[in-house]
């Protein structure tokens, strides 16, 4: 069941993440200025248009299912900043083992300034961060990866990859 979940999640981060093909419209920061639209859910939950940039290349994770995905992409050294890590597999983008990732706060309460502090081009986060959604869209896009329990865990992660 573990490996579906993390082969559907990671279709998901691939539509949002690796669709980052090579880019030449870069600025100084070398982030893609190209955008694409995705859906994502909002704040509450609903699906809607996102505006991503099509190669980032600075990404803060505020969720662990998230930063697993973006290991298995193998574009974790696009990682600015992360919440603090107990997977033991992904200590890695821990900002305590790695002085190139920021600690962005935990889970459940991002911190707002270094989250800015890092200037990623997207942010990921769970359903516990969903209350600081609007505040986190001001630094930059966000893409919220959520669970619909009433849908299930397998089909609500095949409907987040869609």
């Amino acid at each position: 069941m573990k490996k579906i979940l993390t082969m559907i999640m990671t279709l998901a981060m691939l539509l949002c993440v690796s669709a980052c093909g090579q880019n030449e419209n870069n600025n100084e920061l070398g982030t893609s200025t190209e955008t694409i639209t995705i859906q994502a859910l909002n704040a509450n939950k609903e699906l809607v248009d996102v505006e991503v940039p099509y190669n980032p290349q600075r990404i803060a994770i505020l969720d662990m299912p998230a930063l697993d995905i973006i290991d298995v992409l193998g574009v974790g050294d696009r990682i600015v900043g992360s919440a603090n890590v107990s997977i033991e597999y992904l200590t890695d983008y821990h900002p305590e083992t790695n002085d190139k990732i920021m600690n962005l706060g935990t889970l459940k309460t991002a911190d707002l300034e270094k989250v800015a502090a890092c200037n990623p081009d997207i942010i990921f986060i769970g359903g516990r961060l969903s209350a600081m959604y609007a505040e986190l869209e001001a630094i930059a896009p966000v893409v919220y990866l959520a669970v619909d329990y009433e849908k299930g865990v397998v089909e609500s992660t095949r409907s987040n990859a869609q």
